[in-house]
């Protein structure tokens, strides 16, 4: 957490959604070592802190690394209360969706089904009307409907 930069103040007030992010993460990284088909639909930082326990090997190298995966996970815990979504929490939404399909479909130029480089994280409750930026509030949308092209819903 020191090298994510949350202060205890921080982590006392994100306590909650720290901890879902990281129970998340940690069950992505399992599904992943058990999957012995292709591995897709798993982010980059799942599949490099995965490769860390390749071999069983836990060097030092192999400690920095999942230590700096966890530290860029819950990087931007402190801007949280501005109500954006941190990447931490946008993989997580990523992987909580079943069908990778934009949850909104409010926009006639909605793009349906999403990649994880190509989704936005949006609130279930927009930000304006007090919605904040947690896991429960969260879903995955397309562009065009998380900026608001079409009706809110």
């Amino acid at each position: 957490l020191k090298k994510a930069r949350i202060s205890t103040k921080n982590f006392q007030s994100f306590e909650e959604e720290i901890r879902k992010i990281y129970s998340e993460f940690q069950r992505q990284v399992t599904l992943y070592q058990a999957d012995e088909g292709e591995r897709t639909g798993y982010s980059d930082r799942v599949r490099d802190f995965a490769a860390t326990f390749t071999g069983q090997k836990n060097s030092l190298p192999h400690r920095n690394t999942r230590i700096d995966t966890l530290a860029a996970l819950f990087s931007g815990i402190p801007s949280m209360a501005k109500g954006g979504y941190t990447e931490g929490q946008r993989e997580v939404l990523w992987a909580l969706a079943k069908h990778k399909k934009c949850a909104r479909k409010s926009s006639p130029k909605c793009v349906g089904k999403l990649t994880y480089e190509n989704f936005q994280a949006g609130h279930k409750t927009h930000r304006a009307d007090g919605g904040p930026a947690t896991i429960e509030n969260g879903q995955i949308e397309c562009g065009p409907c998380n900026q608001g092209t079409g009706d809110r819903t």
